[in-house]
């Protein structure tokens, strides 16, 4: 058994449950988390995680505006999931600055989906 994990992928993004959210938008970041069978016995991409792929396919989700960092990080999953055959897949979205008129640096929900 394997961990591949991709962390702090950023982005600008309009998810939210605020109007001004979709106007302006905030600071995102997504860490991935793969648990896979691969031993390191091979050397070849197609039997290990495409970090690019995994990259593109996150920031192609991100485009999609959500209300919820929860139901974000659940479709990420799915997503991934889909694509990859992990064992268990762990996704972290984290929001910065949720609250304008408060000192709090960051939110974030996780969702785990297991084969």
């Amino acid at each position: 058994m394997a961990l591949t994990a991709i962390e702090g992928m950023r982005f600008h993004a309009f998810h939210g449950v605020h109007q001004e959210e979709a106007v302006v938008g905030n600071t995102f970041s997504v860490d991935v988390y793969f648990e896979h069978d691969f031993e390191g016995k091979s050397d070849d991409l197609e039997r290990c995680i495409d970090y690019e792929a995994v990259y593109k396919s996150v920031a192609d989700r991100m485009k999609m505006r959500v209300q919820l960092i929860e139901h974000l990080a659940y479709r990420i999953a799915d997503d991934l999931h889909r694509i990859w055959p992990a064992t268990r897949i762990r996704v972290r979205v984290s929001k910065y600055n949720p609250l304008p008129h408060a000192v709090l640096e960051r939110t974030f929900a996780e969702v785990f989906i297991s084969h």
